[in-house]
């Protein structure tokens, strides 16, 4: 068993649209900070809660001329108000807005003034809202098999598309039982499917990607898109 970051995106939070674009999002204000300054593209669009404090969440589009859809907008709504201090807060619905990625997001701060690690500036007119976008996240567990090597690895992703990026996947909303009991819940979950589960992922794997007191809508099935699939629509 292999478990481990192999690809670029694999640092960040990651997910792909049903209309097939790539997202990427920051796990901390350090990993925010890192995909502004060298990721985020001008024609890429900038996804953020309503709210301080939550993950940067960029859709990563081919060029200028690259469109989106509004589902693609909503689902990387739903991921960003997840990964935001709402869930803690116990919210269920949350407001998000979106920019043009590099032509309207900086760090650089108006005279005078200091942007802390994560901050930044948006200039000009927000590009749209989405309203009440809603606090949901699928965490999965997905298998691949490379040469004689099977890989394990965690996924998270909005519920509309969590089946098509992992093989065994569970639907979290905010509630009342601890972050860490739910962790311990989804682990006993996963390695009660998949063999060899325990030796290459942890429970603190599965707590890093719980955003907090949750509920736990039962254990499912997905069928996964190809890897090599999911590794081109990153280019």
């Amino acid at each position: 068993m292999i478990y481990g970051a192999r690809e670029w995106f694999e640092r960040f939070r990651w997910f792909v649209t049903s209309g097939g674009k790539f997202v990427i999002a920051g796990r901390d204000a350090t990993q925010n900070e890192v995909i502004v300054r060298h990721y985020l593209r001008p024609w890429d669009i900038f996804v953020h809660a309503d709210i301080p404090g939550g993950s940067v969440v960029i859709i990563r589009l081919a060029g200028p001329n690259d469109g989106f859809s509004d589902r693609d907008i909503q689902e990387a709504a739903q991921y960003a108000v997840s990964y935001s201090r709402a869930w803690a807060m116990g919210l269920s619905v949350l407001d998000a807005f979106y920019v043009r990625g590099g032509e309207q997001v900086t760090k650089r701060a108006p005279s005078g003034e200091y942007l802390g690690k994560g901050s930044f500036m948006i200039y000009g007119t927000r590009g749209g809202w989405i309203r009440n976008a809603e606090l949901s996240l699928g965490v999965g567990v997905r298998i691949d098999s490379l040469n004689n090597s099977t890989l394990v690895r965690l996924i998270t992703a909005p519920p509309s598309v969590i089946g098509s990026l992992s093989s065994y996947y569970v639907i979290l909303r905010p509630g009342t039982k601890d972050r860490v009991n739910v962790s311990r819940e989804i682990y006993d979950l996963f390695r009660g499917k998949v063999t060899g589960f325990t030796k290459v992922i942890n429970l603190s794997h599965i707590v890093d990607v719980v955003p907090g007191p949750s509920i736990i809508e039962g254990v499912y099935e997905g069928n996964p898109r190809p890897w090599n699939e999911l590794r081109d629509l990153a280019k």
